[in-house]
């Protein structure tokens, strides 16, 4: 599915860490669609830090994870 969408947060769920287990780091973006819905997916963290909150563009998803990205990204 592909559908036109602003980014309007970005957050991190750090888990692990104690005793002798490393850290983890999860990665989320949120996008709102043009009809005011959202969606929240997960991202990779290499990816994570190309999204900016403000940018529009396409977003293709397959159920919670992104296929091929967000596409035509411009700043708002």
């Amino acid at each position: 599915m592909t559908r036109r969408c602003k980014i309007v947060d970005k957050r991190t769920e750090v888990w692990g860490g104690s005793g002798e287990s490393s850290v983890s780091t999860n990665y989320f973006i949120t996008f709102e669609f043009e009809d005011n819905t959202r969606k929240e997916l997960q991202v990779k963290a290499n990816d994570y830090g190309l999204f900016v909150v403000g940018d529009v563009g396409e977003l293709t998803y397959r159920g919670s994870v992104p296929s091929s990205g967000v596409k035509s990204i411009s700043t708002a």
